[in-house]
């Protein structure tokens, strides 16, 4: 066995070009992060249709050959299903999430509690942290049940400071890495 060294080009500019691109769109996001995270999910709703027709395509031209292509078109199906569906009603995704995790905050929050006096029964000194945050939790699930776009500027910011630190590490990377070594066995 082997080993050979290459050095192959790296092209430089296409990281620093992605990074700046990255940027931009964190920063085009944090501008509206309500308006803006409905246009990304029609955008989304794009791509995954766009997926879903390529995978009931590959589906189809594949039938022959294996055995479990009734998958493949199941799943291509559903992608378009959910695609236009994201494109119609590009909001509707925000609701499902809200719906989600206002639910689970709930749960978890009830559970703190219901946590907190099994503690507080066996005399363990740190029941009231559970308690207070069974209390906080179930109060930002309700927060998101009556006020459903604090979520979405929530993720909206989240996403914009994702896209953004993504940017500056494409960046980072474009100066730092001007070649790469591949190692073949």
């Amino acid at each position: 066995m082997s080993t050979i060294v290459k050095t192959k080009n790296y092209n430089w500019w296409v990281s620093l070009l992605k990074g700046i691109l990255l940027i931009f769109f964190g920063a085009w996001l944090f501008e509206s992060p309500n308006e803006n995270l409905i246009k990304l999910s029609f955008v989304f709703g794009v791509l995954i249709l766009i997926g879903g027709l390529l995978e009931v395509g590959l589906a189809f031209k594949s039938r022959n050959t294996h055995s479990n292509w009734d998958r493949a078109l199941t799943s291509g199906i559903l992608d378009i299903l959910l695609g236009v569906l994201l494109m119609a009603n590009p909001s509707f995704i925000l609701f499902l999430i809200t719906l989600l995790i206002s639910i689970w905050l709930l749960f978890r929050g009830i559970l703190s509690i219901r946590y907190a006096f099994l503690l507080k029964e066996a005399q363990n000194a740190n029941w009231f942290w559970s308690l207070i945050f069974g209390i906080l939790l179930i109060l930002f699930g309700g927060i998101f049940v009556w006020h459903p776009g604090f979520i979405g500027f929530t993720l909206g910011i989240w996403a914009a400071l994702a896209f953004i630190s993504l940017g500056v590490l494409r960046i980072i990377f474009a100066f730092k890495k001007p070649s790469v070594k591949i190692i073949e066995l």
